[in-house]
């Protein structure tokens, strides 16, 4: 690699940094003031701490270490790749308008941008676009992880999304660092299909409520588009047939000043999916978890966990989001044009290792996670806000956390609301520019379906391999 090559990028003004002045004009960086470093650490804002999603500063890339963050994956295979050349930091700034993570890293290109240049972000792939975005995160019914890395970069896909952003004139170079594992479905305080007992659990053998049901019950659900729009639109069928009566039920993103969790400990929220077993076990201290150290009675409503309110049904398979894909968002003149070939090879070749090693890690500590939270509530009953317990015909209601399987034809209508949901999204006969370019988009997702003989199958957690008790 070129030795001349040792501008450190840690702000898009070298001044910024206490560097004095650096140039990079004509290719080598000219050092007006004081000596600069050998390697090119960029600062990147992590929108997530969650363990298969993200990290934070002291997290690690074992994933059978309790600090494990998926992200470290590539943060270190970057450096190993580029033989210490290259290192990204974490940064920590606000995002302040829609869009603003991207229009931020790539302000330099966009003249409707505003707020600091950033150098780069890693965040989930909604933020490349508020309309086609999701798909470069995953889709309801859609493919399978292996798929998805073979239709970015087998299929074209990751030189769609990029060419679109540049004919946006957006300053910005992406690339995919981090695969997470299929999600649960659902926390809900009725199973909508079979329950999965094990062993001893207290577990009735209760009928599921359906989709139906669920559409009746009158749960607040935090359910982000597309399977929001997904549900909403099955449940609308069901009134449009005359299968039931109404629709009764709501969504919201999330309660102004209350974490998701709080707001599930509060009753603001009665139904939920978040992430993955191992994100959604991971202590709420530490990340975005939903299962605080136990404590003893009564336990307060800050520690009490889904199971003390009710919502103790944890729902499979994973319809809604088969996994997720995180995006590093690089500012493309500033600092992707500043990196050598060799060096921008390196991240790139770091990046896709990082994308199929990030999955694997995160799948290898799933299990467990799962296991733990079906252990978490034994013997635990539901709470009121006191930590009393709750009686129903004088007895206390049990906490117990227990799987439950969607049944075959809420799948079946979920999925044709899917088609359904994202037909409308091309917006009809007078698209705007977002919606047109989202048709591209979803054309190339389904030339690629097609030519691979895709069909949806359920995800892999849970399944027989976790071997529960």
């Amino acid at each position: 690699m070129r030795k001349y090559h040792t501008l450190l990028v840690g702000c898009l003004a070298a001044s910024a940094c206490g560097m004095g002045e650096v140039s990079i004009e004509g290719g080598a960086p000219t050092e007006t003031k004081s000596a600069v470093s050998s390697t090119v650490t960029i600062p990147m804002r992590v929108f997530s701490a969650s363990p298969s999603l993200g990290a934070k500063a002291t997290s690690v890339s074992d994933p059978a270490d309790p600090k494990y963050g998926a992200l470290m994956v590539f943060l270190e295979k970057v450096q190993a790749y580029s033989g210490g050349e290259v290192a990204f930091s974490m940064a920590n700034w606000a995002a302040t308008a829609p869009n603003t993570v991207l229009k931020q890293v790539g302000v330099n290109g966009d003249p409707t941008a505003t707020g600091v240049p950033r150098d780069a972000a890693y965040d989930n792939g909604g933020v490349l676009n508020s309309v086609w975005g999701f798909v470069y995160n995953s889709t309801p019914f859609g493919l399978e992880f292996e798929d998805m890395v073979r239709f970015l970069y087998e299929g074209g896909g990751l030189a769609l999304a990029q060419s679109l952003l540049d004919g946006r004139g957006l300053n910005v170079k992406i690339l995919p660092v981090v695969g997470s594992n299929p999600q649960g479905s659902g926390y809900f305080k009725a199973p909508i299909g079979k329950v999965k007992c094990h062993g001893e659990r207290d577990c009735k053998e209760v009928e599921g409520i359906g989709l139906e049901g669920l559409c009746q019950t009158g749960w607040i659900f935090r359910y982000l588009p597309p399977a929001q729009d997904v549900v909403a639109r099955a449940c609308n069928q069901l009134v449009a047939e005359g299968v039931i009566p109404a629709k009764n039920i709501s969504f919201v993103a999330s309660i102004p000043g209350q974490t998701v969790l709080r707001s599930v400990q509060l009753g603001t929220v009665t139904a939920f999916e978040f992430a993955t077993a191992l994100d959604d076990y991971d202590p709420p201290t530490a990340g975005a978890g939903f299962f605080p150290p136990l404590t003893a009675s009564p336990i307060p409503s800050t520690s009490q966990n889904p199971g003390h309110k009710g919502l103790r049904f944890a729902h499979y398979p994973s319809w809604h989001q088969p996994f997720f894909t995180g995006y590093i968002l690089l500012n493309k003149s500033a600092v992707w044009d500043a990196l050598t070939p060799e060096q921008q090879t390196a991240v790139e070749n770091a990046a896709h290792d990082a994308l199929i090693e990030s999955f694997g890690a995160s799948g290898s500590a799933q299990c467990g996670a799962l296991a733990n939270i079906l252990d978490h509530n034994d013997g635990q009953v539901q709470l009121d806000l006191n930590g009393n317990p709750i009686l129903v015909d004088g007895e206390p209601v049990s906490a117990d956390m227990v799987l439950t399987q969607w049944p075959k034809d809420a799948l079946v209508r979920l999925q044709a609301a899917t088609q359904a949901h994202l037909e409308a999204l091309k917006g009809g006969a007078i698209p705007t520019a977002d919606q047109a370019e989202y048709a591209i988009v979803l054309a190339a997702l389904r030339s690629f379906m097609a030519d691979t003989g895709f069909q949806w199958k359920a995800g892999k957690f849970p399944k027989q391999e976790c071997h529960l008790k």
